[in-house]
């Protein structure tokens, strides 16, 4: 199944021979293979003047990025290498004309919607609501639609215990009738260059149903530029409409010995000239001047069931003891630490699964290197264990560390995952072959964590500027000490111009227990 463009006038299948803007009108001119022209309006960006909750604005790129797709009509291919910041940019282009782009469904991996619900927050203040079945009851109104890849294919089977059960969004035309969405955001859209696969199918449903696509990926193609086709036809189907014509028009092919096998792009020249309109890729090299000496993000997880439940029981046993419990102030700020110092290692569990994610999709879409940051062993060495099933070279370094296996991250290629205590691997050593890290858990003192992240940007550092991830449990003592932390650098950075601030760690955890007493059980209705 492909997607194809019609004339809008005989409603004939063709191309699109010729595209022209006439200025004076801002509209542009579209000539058909037919011979009939249709005249539409191009839209402008607007000024996008825009700063997040927590105090930061979007680097110029991807302010030029978002206005790149808007000139474009919308039907774009943004594929920005990873850690660029491509969702920003989606959400720069909806928040940019809401009555043009909004509501708008965002398709993402099962594992990245409550990140994509916060940053839209963060960002824009979007309202969202994640999709999963026919049977959620989708409120109206609202800005966007998180729908997972995995929620997208239906399927019925029985568990052990012979229990009927049922996943994924039967009926799609339902759920778009009652959203009426005007963009689809693809991010990864990797994930459907199938075009044989059930997930590819539905998601060219959604495509039918919308004026606006923008997909998003670092690594649109990753064996051969056949997979190019199934993402390019729902974006500009006008343009990219008969599969064997664009591959032989732009690709190599070869003969494997008992099949032939589609290559690479045959005229990069060529390509780009035919692309320029509704392909953008940058590189984190081209973008660098932009971005700051380290450029902290946050990556927001769910607690798994099993895991909330161990985290809501120590809640309230904290809340209890907080508001209730006795004892000197001596034993009583123990006793909270001791909590606190609880919750942080559930919360430490519950990150590893999208640890191992974010891992796996840097090593997949870059070559570079990266340094993960931890506290406890066994958080480690549970995170260590995943990440060998795919990636055998990874270096672990518990304390006392080993100087050879640090050499050995330093010097060995293959082994492009380093994981370390955050304070004994974050003091005194070099880790500048590594572009991006990993802070885990919390350290109660920012420094610390800052210090660790001042082990990459060191002299001799290949890549100038360092992304560190710090790893978010929604609705937890982390995302309460995230906020106190980020707001606070905010603050000083705005009255000390930029002046390093000095953290004092008994405060921090003060503040950080009288908010979390406080506002700690919202998340459950408490």
């Amino acid at each position: 199944m492909k997607l194809t463009k019609r004339c809008p006038v005989c409603n004939k299948i063709c191309e699109v021979i010729d595209e022209s803007l006439i200025s004076a009108t801002n509209s542009i001119i579209t000539k058909y293979q037919c011979g009939h022209i249709r005249i539409r309006r191009q839209l402008v960006a607007k000024d996008f003047d825009l700063t997040s909750e927590d105090g930061k604005k979007p680097f110029q790129y991807q302010l030029d990025g978002a206005a790149w797709a808007i000139r474009n009509g919308v039907r774009v291919l943004l594929a920005d290498e990873q850690g660029v910041g491509k969702t920003l940019q989606a959400f720069l282009v909806a928040k940019s004309d809401p009555g043009e782009f909004l509501p708008f469904i965002i398709v993402c991996k099962a594992s990245l919607k409550t990140q994509m619900s916060q940053e839209g927050y963060r960002w824009c203040e979007f309202a969202t609501q994640e999709i999963s079945s026919n049977d959620d009851l989708i409120v109206p109104g609202l800005d966007g639609y998180i729908i997972g890849y995995d929620s997208l294919v239906h399927s019925e089977f029985k568990n052990k215990r012979g229990k009927q059960i049922t996943r994924g969004i039967e009926d799609l035309d339902a759920i778009l009738e009652k959203i009426k969405p005007r963009l689809i955001v693809l991010d990864e859209c990797q994930k459907v260059k199938n075009k044989e696969a059930k997930v590819t199918r539905r998601v060219q449903e959604l495509a039918r149903k919308v004026p606006y696509i923008m997909a998003l990926s670092g690594t649109p193609i990753e064996n051969n530029g056949r997979e190019y086709f199934p993402v390019l036809n729902m974006v500009v189907p006008e343009k990219v409409n008969n599969e064997n014509n664009f591959v032989s028009r732009w690709f190599d092919t070869y003969w494997s010995g008992y099949q032939q096998k589609v290559g690479g792009i045959r005229d990069i020249k060529a390509w780009k000239n035919f692309t320029q309109n509704f392909i953008l890729r940058r590189t984190r090299k081209e973008v660098l001047p932009d971005l700051p000496p380290v450029d902290r993000r946050f990556m927001f997880e769910e607690l798994g069931e099993k895991v909330e439940e161990a985290y809501k029981a120590t809640f309230k046993e904290f809340q209890d003891f907080y508001y209730y419990g006795g004892g000197d102030k001596f034993q009583r700020d123990g006793n909270i630490l001791a909590y606190l110092s609880k919750m942080r290692h559930i919360t430490g569990i519950a990150k590893i699964p999208g640890t191992v994610d974010l891992v796996q999709d840097f090593l997949d879409n870059t070559d570079r290197k990266i340094v993960i940051f931890t506290h406890h062993i066994d958080v480690a060495q549970e995170l260590v264990s995943r990440i060998a099933q795919f990636h055998p070279q990874i270096v672990y370094v518990p304390s006392p560390i080993d100087p050879s296996k640090l050499d050995k991250f330093r010097q060995d290629p293959d082994a492009r995952v380093l994981v370390g205590n955050t304070i004994s691997l974050g003091t005194g050593h070099n880790l500048q072959v590594a572009s991006e890290c990993i802070l885990m858990e919390r350290e109660w003192n920012p420094s610390k964590e800052e210090q660790a992240e001042g082990r990459l940007p060191r002299p001799g550092q290949t890549a100038d500027k360092i992304t560190a991830t710090y790893m978010t449990a929604v609705g937890t003592v982390d995302e309460y000490f995230a906020t106190i932390v980020e707001k606070k650098r905010g603050i000083m950075s705005s009255t000390l111009d930029g002046a390093e601030y000095k953290w004092d760690e008994s405060s921090m955890i003060k503040e950080l227990a009288e908010v979390l007493a406080s506002k700690g059980g919202q998340k459950w209705g408490w």
